[in-house]
């Protein structure tokens, strides 16, 4: 369509300046391999299939560290052995637990007083 007008409206917008899209320079890398030098020889690591040929090392990677232990679940603590204290019985998003003694969780009721919602021990 832009042969049928002369004054290029259409050919102005597709222009490589205004789209953005700018040719990439010829790497100055050269497109033969280089030569390794005497003695080297390829080592062949995995059959037709891919898969690792027998007695054969592989290069060590992060892939290969062991895994950390993971724990499903905490390791099981021992409630307050106090006679009065209990555990606390609500736990994230109000799921009962008694993972926590009640003991080791300090929620004050207002900011900067020493007053608790429950029973401390002295």
């Amino acid at each position: 369509m832009s042969r049928a007008f002369t004054a290029q409206q259409f050919e102005q917008s597709y222009r490589p300046s205004r789209l953005g899209n700018w040719e990439v320079p010829k790497s100055t890398a050269p497109a033969t391999p280089t030569f390794r030098g005497a003695g080297y020889t390829t080592k062949i690591l995995v059959d037709d299939r891919g898969h690792l040929l027998p007695g054969k090392a592989r290069k060590a990677s992060a892939d290969d560290a062991p895994m950390p232990q993971m724990y499903r679940w905490p390791e099981k603590r021992l409630l307050s052995q106090e006679k009065y204290t209990g555990a606390a019985t609500m736990g994230y998003k109000g799921v009962p637990t008694d993972f926590l003694p009640i003991s080791s969780v300090n929620i004050k009721t207002v900011p900067g007083t020493r007053e608790y919602p429950y029973a401390q021990p002295i």
